[in-house]
This record gives structure tokens, C-alpha cells and sequence, in this order.
């Protein structure tokens, strides 16, 4: 009897040193689940971490609170206090407000903070409503700057528009847009056409009558109409050259 609990003891320790989850296992639902079935006895911890897995990852679980508290366990024995610490904070998410609730994240707290987890302890406080204190603004950080702060604990998070661009990006992005300085001289020459299509008016229906103050009031609209056009072309053209040296210094 000692002797099969010896080689019983024995072949748990090889087939756990050597048992290696499929990659695929975390990709696949029908990988995962047969991984599922040959860890349970093969590598305990490996089996509490693919529970864990479907439980807050993905919906592959077929009943999320039954396997982070089997795996909660599973790591506790396993002394995993820190993967165990992750399965309470999951767990919560399952649970209404009560002693329960806080218990698994004092525990949880205790583990993170032995353990200098600024992840962890940030998921605690923000799971007690709390503001996270390792959140950084991931707007414009490198790759290399991204894996530092994650390796130091951090959590990244991004603000709407600025994940994936970099710093030079983001600040041609934050500069002012010019205005645009054809719209004064677009707006002087639509009212000189506005007014000499009125004084037009004015000559068609005066027709071929006896000069009067209709005929003058047109020439003089015309007059006037054309001095605008006049003046909106000539400052279009200065804006134009002025936008034009703005492209040529740069």
C-alpha cells in the first residue's frame, strides 16, 4: 500500500513536471476543454489556471463562481498565494455586496501588498470603488516604455483616439488648425456679385426710359459692385501668397 502511494506521489510529481498546456488551449474552446480534462491530474495548478481563465476571460465557463472558488483553492494548496489573490478579485465580480465580498478582497489586498503587486492592489481598489493609483496615460508611450510599466505593475489605459499613435502624432494633432484666410475675400467678392447683380436689375428695368434716378442709382451700384470685386480679388490673391510662403518655409 505505501509502495503504490509512493509511485502514486511519485508519477503526479513527473506527470506535473512535464505537462505543458496547448497553446492553442487559450484560443480554442474545444482545446481548452480537453487541456482542461488532462491537467486535472496531471498539473493541478495548470487545471486551476485554465478554470481561472474561462472564467474571467473568456464565456467558455460553464459556471464561472463553482470554478474561480475550485481554483482559489486549488492555488491556495499549491501555495500560488499571489494567482490565488487574482482568483478572490475575480471571484467578487460574481458576489453581491457583503461580508463575503470584503473578506476575499482584504485577503487579496494582504497578498498583493506582501507581495509589492501594484496591479493587484489597484484591482482591489477599484473593485471597492476607490481610484487606482498604478493607472498611467498610455497616450504616445513606446512599446519599450509600455513593458517597462507593465513590468513595474502599472496598468495602461488609453484615452479615446490616442491608443497606438505616437507622441509626435498626438502633437501635430493638439496644434490649433490656422484659419483659413480666403474666407474674408471669398465673403467681400460674394457681396460685390450680390450687388451688381442688383444694380443689373436696376438697368433692366429702367429699360431704354428717360435717364432718372433708377439709371443712376444703377450705374452707381455698378460702380460700387465692381470697386468690391475689386477689392475681394486683390486681398485673395495677398492671402494666397501668404499661404503660399507658410507652405514654403516649412
Amino acid at each position: 500500500m505505501n509502495q503504490k502511494t509512493e509511485l502514486t506521489s511519485i508519477l503526479a510529481r513527473f506527470m506535473g513536471e512535464t505537462y505543458r498546456v496547448p497553446d492553442d488551449a487559450y484560443d480554442d474552446e474545444n482545446v481548452w476543454r480537453a487541456a482542461v480534462k488532462e491537467s486535472r491530474t496531471m498539473d493541478p495548478t495548470a487545471y486551476a489556471e485554465l478554470l481561472r481563465y474561462a472564467a474571467s476571460v473568456t464565456t467558455w465557463s460553464d459556471d464561472p463562481e463553482r470554478d474561480l472558488r475550485e481554483a482559489m483553492g486549488i492555488l491556495d494548496k499549491a501555495g500560488k498565494q499571489e494567482w490565488a489573490a487574482w482568483c478572490r478579485v475575480d471571484l467578487i465580480s460574481y458576489l453581491e455586496e457583503g461580508s463575503e465580498r470584503e473578506r476575499l478582497l482584504e485577503r487579496a489586498l494582504q497578498i498583493f501588498t506582501t507581495e509589492n503587486d501594484r496591479a493587484g492592489i489597484g484591482a482591489v481598489m477599484e473593485a471597492r470603488g476607490e481610484e487606482n493609483p498604478f493607472v498611467v496615460d498610455g497616450a504616445g508611450l513606446t512599446e519599450e516604455e509600455q513593458m517597462a510599466l507593465y513590468a513595474e505593475g502599472y496598468t495602461i489605459r488609453w484615452s479615446p483616439g490616442t491608443y497606438g499613435k505616437t507622441r509626435e502624432e498626438l502633437d501635430a494633432e493638439s496644434l490649433p488648425i490656422p484659419p483659413d484666410l480666403t474666407n474674408i475675400p471669398a465673403l467681400v467678392i460674394g457681396t460685390g456679385v450680390l450687388c451688381f447683380m442688383v444694380s443689373a436689375a436696376g438697368f433692366i428695368q429702367w429699360g431704354e426710359a428717360p435717364i432718372d434716378g433708377l439709371f443712376l442709382g444703377s450705374c452707381g451700384g455698378c460702380l460700387f459692385s465692381i470697386s468690391i470685386l475689386i477689392t475681394g480679388l486683390t486681398m485673395l490673391w495677398k492671402a494666397r501668397s501668404v499661404a503660399q510662403s507658410g507652405n514654403n518655409d516649412v
